[in-house]
């Protein structure tokens, strides 16, 4: 049974499509656009609203619901990055191999397009709101820039982390070089340590609702960090083995 929250969904989008129609002057609705949002409105329901794209140990993407399903690769071309994070307008931004930047459309869409010039030399990358791209040098040290194209700024007490994921209330959450996760205030805050019992993380990304998930070093697995601190068990099933895992709302639907 689908909640209200769905079914309202569910009805707004109708609507515009109903005004969309007419604005262009057609009275068909194009069935299969409807079809795919009434759809889309449903796996949001089922799968808590959020996707995730992830890097197999082949520098290859793919993409899940984050409890659901399991990883499904990216058709076309999608080597070779070490980490990606996507930005407001769903273009995705990504580490090659060469710890330099790249954009990529969609998972599916496009090829890696760069790199970008002066944007050396990176280990991780993540997206804060504005689009200010914040990285993790080779160095394990955070770096931001404003927009694709700006300088890499270094912010106060820099070090030192393997990997960082931007969470809801604007605070950073990393992972520092002995794989225990470490907060922060911001860009400019600094690195404290954040309670985590368990497993050793290699990788972290955090939902926009705020749970917490790390792929397993050992196992490569991918578990959800308890509100205790806990890192629970047993993992996500079907969640092997990425190197690098993003969360984001949903996944952008192909254009019609």
């Amino acid at each position: 049974m689908l909640s209200l929250e769905v079914l309202s969904l569910a009805f707004i989008l109708w609507i515009y499509v109903c005004l969309v129609s007419a604005k262009m002057g057609r009275r068909i609705i194009d069935l299969r656009l409807v079809a795919f949002l009434l759809c889309a409105a449903v796996i949001h329901e089922s799968s808590g609203g959020t996707a995730m794209i992830g890097i197999s140990d082949k520098q290859q993407l793919y993409t899940r619901s984050v409890r659901n399903g399991d990883w499904r690769k990216a058709s076309g071309k999608s080597c070779c990055v070490i980490s990606v994070a996507q930005m407001r307008d769903d273009t995705l931004v990504g580490v090659g191999e060469d710890n330099r930047l790249y954009t990529k459309q969609r998972p599916s869409v496009g090829e890696w397009e760069g790199p970008i010039p002066g944007s050396c030399c990176l280990i991780n990358v993540a997206v804060l709101p504005g689009n200010i791209i914040l990285g993790v040098t080779n160095k394990r040290k955070l770096v931001y820039r404003e927009g694709l194209y700006g300088d890499w700024i270094m912010p106060e007490n820099p070090c030192c982390v393997k990997d960082v994921a931007p969470m809801k209330d604007g605070r950073l959450l990393g992972l520092n070089r002995d794989s225990q996760l470490v907060i922060r205030e911001g860009i400019k805050g600094q690195w404290k340590f954040f309670r985590d019992v368990g497993h050793k993380m290699s990788a972290i990304a955090v939902e926009p609702k705020g749970v917490i998930y790390g792929i397993d070093q050992d196992t490569c697995e991918m578990h959800v960090l308890g509100e205790d601190g806990v890192w629970e068990e047993p993992a996500i099933p079907n969640s092997k083995c990425m190197i690098d895992i993003t969360s984001i709302d949903v996944l952008t639907p192909p254009k019609f």
